[in-house]
């Protein structure tokens, strides 16, 4: 019989570890489809000082970065039905 090249273990194990990677890949991509079918992406140019003073506020607050603009853009349409 020929030599078997890994334990029955080891081949449990690495084929657990593929079964885990395609998840991953195949989620990521689900998610980026849904993401680029449900949201836009709106890029906004600013000083580096102000950029990094703004992140590290949310940081503190435990905030998403989005979050607050998200908020300006809701007061924003809201004030101007």
């Amino acid at each position: 019989m020929a030599k078997r090249k890994y334990t029955e273990e080891e081949a449990r194990e690495r084929k657990n570890a593929r079964q885990r990677e395609y998840a991953k890949r195949t989620s990521y991509r689900a998610n980026n489809d849904y993401n680029k079918r449900t949201y836009t992406q709106i890029v906004v140019r600013v000083k580096k000082e102000i950029a990094e003073n703004y992140k590290s506020k949310c940081d503190e607050l435990g905030i998403s970065y989005g979050a607050i603009l998200q908020e300006a853009i809701d007061d924003f349409l809201e004030k101007n039905k």
